[in-house]
């Protein structure tokens, strides 16, 4: 006789769940990137200044998908605010002009993910474009944990669906006591993408669809473009890693009874999110995505100009057609790699932002 499957909300899996500090936290070797980026740590300490908690790396400039991206980081800094007056005066250039690139509302901004913006490092002795995302060490803790309903934060998936992927690299690592709080709060991220793809696997599933599933949830949370087979490339790039990592979460999960093991790499769910469940959380998490890509980065932290050129790269990557000519630009200053720093002279970047920020206001004002 079959057994049913258990079903829960997303309040009860967090009373469910393993311990997010029982599990060792995967980290991949930072060596290889090390050994690519002469000189990367130091980069990333002069990004970070004073302020400076942790630094990790991530996306293709890492995992081998392409040499023409620019470098990806997150950095982790002890005081947001602090941060921003200060970057502010060292990195003129990153930010948006006027008021909107005010340290007061990049702070504001901050709470709602981490703020994106455009530079070079310095790699060996030549300059490389790096996106560079700066997030206040408290609020990536909250933002990390808030990948279920129900946690207060507004972060939805944003911040917690990148930390999914096993290819996140520390390159400079916190103080203990700070890091063993990050890597909890990365473990944390991972689990609520357990739960997640278990509503949307079937009762019994093997390995390989379960890391199918999870790879697909942070992408189902996520409008942006990617390659049709960003997900398989993903998983193929880093299959080891992925092993190790779900060999660990894999196990807390039938500690908990959560899931069975039914024979090698075959496992049956013993209790899940409901699929309707899942679905309205992931549709939600990609509207709150498309607030943050579009408008949030694109208008408000790394601009307008910057932010349609790369997403003119990105796009160019995605479908494999060469976008080298972007339409509508007569003028560029300074390159960062492909892409070019100055904005249409026809746009008023301050305005256009003040604009969709009174109506984003003006919104909200009408929902509550």
């Amino acid at each position: 006789m079959a057994i049913s499957v258990e079903t829960i909300t997303m309040a009860e899996a967090r009373q469910r769940q393993p311990r997010p500090d029982s599990i060792a936290t995967y980290h991949p070797s930072i060596e290889p990137g090390l050994q690519t980026y002469p000189g990367l740590r130091e980069s990333f300490r002069e990004l970070g200044g004073n302020r400076l908690v942790a630094a990790f790396g991530y996306g293709s400039s890492f995992n081998g998908e392409s040499s023409e991206s620019m470098i990806d980081v997150i950095i982790l800094v002890d005081d947001s605010a602090a941060f921003h007056r200060e970057n502010r005066t060292r990195r003129p250039e990153d930010y948006v002009s006027g008021f909107v690139g005010g340290w007061r509302v990049q702070t504001a901004l901050n709470r709602q993910s981490a703020n994106y913006y455009h530079t070079e490092l310095l790699i060996g002795d030549e300059l490389k474009g790096a996106k560079y995302g700066v997030i206040g060490y408290e609020d990536f803790l909250a933002q990390a944990g808030a990948g279920l309903r129900g946690t207060g934060n507004p972060a939805h998936l944003y911040t917690s669906g990148r930390l999914h992927k096993a290819a996140i690299y520390p390159f400079i690592k916190a103080e203990p006591e700070k890091q063993e709080k990050i890597d909890t709060a990365i473990n944390q991220a991972r689990i609520d993408g357990i739960w997640l793809a278990l509503g949307q696997l079937p009762e019994q599933f093997d390995l390989s669809t379960m890391l199918h599933t999870y790879v697909s949830v942070s992408y189902a949370a996520d409008l942006r473009m990617e390659k049709p087979n960003k997900i398989d490339l993903l998983i193929s790039q880093s299959e080891n890693d992925y092993g190790t990592m779900m060999k660990d979460l894999l196990g807390a999960f039938k500690d908990q009874n959560i899931i069975e093991e039914i024979d090698e790499n075959q496992f049956r769910k013993v209790v899940s999110l409901t699929s309707r469940d899942v679905n309205l959380w992931l549709m939600e998490s990609a509207l709150y995505s498309g607030y943050i890509n579009y408008i949030k980065t694109f208008l408000l932290t790394v601009g307008l100009g910057k932010g349609w050129e790369y997403g003119w790269a990105k796009g160019s990557r995605a479908t494999g057609i060469n976008c080298d000519w972007v339409p509508g630009r007569k003028h560029a200053t300074k390159k960062v790699g492909k892409l070019i720093a100055k904005a249409p002279e026809d746009v008023d970047l301050d305005t256009l932002a003040a604009d969709i920020s009174a109506i984003l206001e003006g919104r909200k004002r009408k929902d509550s």
